[in-house]
């Protein structure tokens, strides 16, 4: 099974950035060197009921995300975003799970795509 093509839209991504692979390297270095941080940031505000803060970090990593054509990660962000945007960041931890997982796949399908080019 093709990661990339499961978890990523390849042929919208490489038209963003004009097949210019070494700045599609440089935006997936960023965003693998970056992402880490702004997940642990997300789980300290979570723990405070932050609701506003979690917001502001889910939109962070859904604007991240949707540089790569990622629709799930994009979705699951969208989705923590929504629950602090209306303040139910109580039962978020649920939602919080699910974006680290697609955050995973995503970044494993990045690595796979660093590698294919």
């Amino acid at each position: 099974m093709d990661l990339v093509a499961e978890v990523i839209n390849r042929e919208q991504l490489l038209d963003q950035v004009d097949h210019d692979e070494d700045f599609l390297n440089e935006l997936i270095e960023m965003f693998l060197d970056d992402y880490p941080d702004t997940l642990q940031q997300l789980h300290e505000v979570l723990a405070r009921g932050d609701a506003q803060r979690v917001r502001e970090l889910a939109h962070s990593i859904k604007g991240a995300v949707a540089n790569f054509y990622a629709p799930f990660a994009y979705e699951a962000a969208q989705n923590l975003e929504n629950a602090g945007r209306q303040g139910h960041v109580s039962n978020a931890s649920i939602l919080v799970l699910e974006l680290e997982r697609e955050l995973k796949r995503l970044h494993q399908a990045l690595l796979q795509l660093r590698n294919e080019l």
